[in-house]
């Protein structure tokens, strides 16, 4: 499975809870938004850090911490998709 995940809010929080407790199957997450600036709202409300709560950081952490491993690129993606051995279909521009 592929987590597309941004800054602000806590989804990817819970996911990482989620995934760490119930989830059997291989996750490849990107977390996008890592040179965000703090306290200035970025294209939607949500996507607002403040105090590190909702930062790409803290949310790459916390998955990290449930054994998962990071794309830090989205050209990451296939090689690990590849690594656990899943097939993928990837567009390439």
């Amino acid at each position: 499975m592929v987590l597309l995940g941004e800054i602000g809010g806590e989804f990817e929080e819970a996911a990482a809870s989620y995934i760490s407790r119930h989830f059997t199957k291989s996750v490849v997450p990107l977390i996008v938004g890592k040179s965000a600036p703090a306290k200035i709202i970025l294209g939607h409300a949500g996507a607002v850090v403040i105090n590190d709560c909702g930062s790409a950081q803290r949310k790459i952490d916390i998955l990290r911490y449930a054994c998962v491993e990071i794309a830090e690129i989205i050209k990451d993606i296939p090689v690990l998709l590849e690594r656990f051995n899943i097939f993928y279909f990837w567009l390439s521009t």
